[in-house]
């Protein structure tokens, strides 16, 4: 079981959850900045009509006002015009252009009180129009009186007089001359009252649509704030999702694509991967890999053994032993060749079963590694044969090898026929040459052992 805790790095979901559940919400912040944007945009343009609306209404007051002022002050000052000597006409134009603007509905005080009555007007501004709409009805008043008077004298038509608001005359103005009747109008209309609530109408309605207008500019400002502040907040937002785009990119790059990139090219070259310089799962990657590798060269021993060492006894069997022939460089230097056959082996297993057959040759092989030693070559190359090779021997050291190797046939209870050949000089002799004498020797040692037997 492998052991992840040595893995180390940043985990995928560490950067990839909190990435997505951080853009979601700044995502959503977004949508709900926009909304409130298109919201406070859509009210700012309201309150501009609103604004505007109110001030037309209002201006209305003043424009009537002034119409009126000036079309029944002209019609006082003239009311009729000479056609001849001795002869006058109704001068009906100042009249008609005053009928009709009385006469307006879109003009009459109720309907514009109504009118304002559905913008949002402070108090302050109100009072401003009520008191200008109080002034506007005297003077109202006031030119119905000088034009009543003047109709008392000048026959107008009854379609123009019925449309002058209603006045009652006093009996001495009723006894008024005509020209007298013209006189007294006039002086009503330049009258120092009526001059004042003209100016004084003007006066209120300015005042009105400053204070409405600073009111809208106070609502206005308030409104900008905020889509100032809502427009900062959603530049904020952006460039952080940029950022955090940015950042998010550059990371998996650094530490996912380049360390994967990278293990490519080692793969390739056969190397072990780093384990240390990416993500988690990248690094984790590597680390599998390394494991496998080591599993793979585990693997490699293993089937290098198996396949170098006689499973049976342990000792290296005939493909090390080739091998080593190759490999080996027999220089001029003194060597010894043992070849050494179990002998009865056959017997033993067609007499007593294989197993003690093999039972046989284990006992055999720790007598050929005890006899020779830890430093010499010991093979396996057979059934029953084996194969030893001494380097750097001198000749009368096989006397006591021998005599060695009999003392441990009798411990391990085992027959071993064995031959040998030596060369001071091996190179100069031939490795072939020695084998072929020391494989003699070994059959005549094993004919005599069965001629005894």
């Amino acid at each position: 079981m492998r052991d992840k805790t040595n893995v180390k790095g940043i985990r995928a979901s560490y950067i990839f959850f909190p990435t997505m559940a951080i853009t979601f919400i700044i995502h959503i912040l977004i949508v709900i900045c926009t909304i409130l944007i298109n919201i406070y945009s859509a009210r700012m343009a309201d309150e501009t009509n609103e604004s505007s609306d109110c001030i037309n209404n209002i201006s209305v007051i003043l424009s009537h006002s002034s119409k009126l002022s000036d079309t029944a002050s002209s019609f006082a000052y003239n009311p009729e015009i000479p056609t001849g000597p001795n002869t006058f006409q109704l001068n009906d134009s100042p009249l008609k252009e005053y009928v009709l603007e009385i006469s307006d509905e879109t003009r009459d005080l109720n309907v514009i009180v109504q009118n304002l009555n559905k913008h949002k007007i402070d108090s302050k501004t109100m009072a401003y129009i009520n008191d200008a709409l109080t002034k506007l009805d005297r003077v109202i008043k006031t030119q119905a009186h000088a034009i009543r008077l003047i109709a008392s004298k000048v026959e107008i038509p009854e379609y123009l007089l019925k449309k002058i608001p209603e006045y009652t005359l006093t009996d001495e103005e009723l006894s008024y001359t005509k020209d007298v009747a013209k006189d007294k109008a006039r002086d009503l209309l330049f009258e120092r009252q009526y001059s004042f609530d003209k100016r004084d109408i003007a006066t209120d309605i300015t005042a009105a649509q400053k204070a409405q207008s600073e009111e809208f500019n106070l609502s206005k400002d308030s409104l900008n704030f905020h889509l100032t502040n809502l427009r900062i907040c959603l530049w904020i937002m952006i460039i952080t999702i940029i950022i955090i785009t940015v950042v998010f990119f550059i990371v998996i790059i650094k530490l996912l694509v380049f360390p994967i990139i990278s293990f490519s090219k080692k793969i390739n070259d056969n190397e072990r991967l780093d384990c240390e310089k990416g993500m988690y799962e990248a690094n984790l990657l590597a680390y599998s890999y390394n494991m496998l590798l080591d599993r793979h060269d585990q693997f490699e021993d293993e089937l290098r053994k198996v396949a170098e060492f006689d499973s049976l006894t342990g000792l290296p069997n005939r493909y090390s032993y080739n091998e080593f022939l190759k490999r080996e460089i027999l220089d001029n230097q003194s060597t010894c060749v043992f070849m050494l056959d179990i002998n009865d082996l056959k017997h033993e297993n067609d007499t007593y079963g294989h197993d003690k057959g093999d039972e046989l040759i284990k006992h055999a092989s720790q007598c050929i590694r005890e006899a020779f030693g830890e430093g010499s070559h010991c093979f396996r190359t057979g059934g029953d044969e084996f194969v030893v090779i001494l380097n750097d021997l001198k000749q009368e050291d096989i006397s006591s090898i021998k005599k060695n190797f009999i003392e441990l046939e009798k411990k391990y209870n085992v027959s071993i026929a064995i031959g040998y050949s030596y060369s001071d000089n091996v190179k100069e002799i031939g490795y072939e040459k020695l084998v072929i004498e020391a494989d003699s020797m070994m059959y005549k040692n094993k004919e005599k052992v069965k001629n005894n037997g």
